[in-house]
């Protein structure tokens, strides 16, 4: 089975998330000067920000499988190699709406 954008089939890399929502594979490229990340889900970028996406593209460079997109719960799924976990072991960076700006302490 693949994906469609009009029947929203799930392919075995996809699943279902908690509240019905798919999980969509995804290929993110990402600006690490800035955090910006950018995706296509059925024909629509989404742009999106990562607060260390430096840690983003080397868990991106160790992925085993497709990086899915859950948009129920915010957050890119990526299976990275590691002993012990034959398919991979699922860490979830969460992205968000805004660019997360660092605001300095004062004092």
């Amino acid at each position: 089975m693949s994906i469609s954008a009009e029947n929203r089939e799930v392919d075995q890399h996809s699943g279902v998330g908690s509240a019905g929502k798919f999980l969509v594979p995804v290929i993110p490229s990402v600006d690490t000067g800035s955090g910006l990340v950018i995706f296509v889900v059925h024909r629509e970028a989404h742009h999106r920000w990562c607060s260390d996406p430096r840690l983003l593209v080397l868990l991106l460079a160790k992925s085993v499988a497709p990086v899915l997109w859950d948009d129920n719960s915010a957050n890119l799924r990526i299976s990275v190699a590691a002993p012990g976990h034959r398919h991979g072991k699922v860490v979830k960076i969460p992205l968000f709406m805004n660019q997360q700006e660092d605001t300095p302490e004062l004092g």
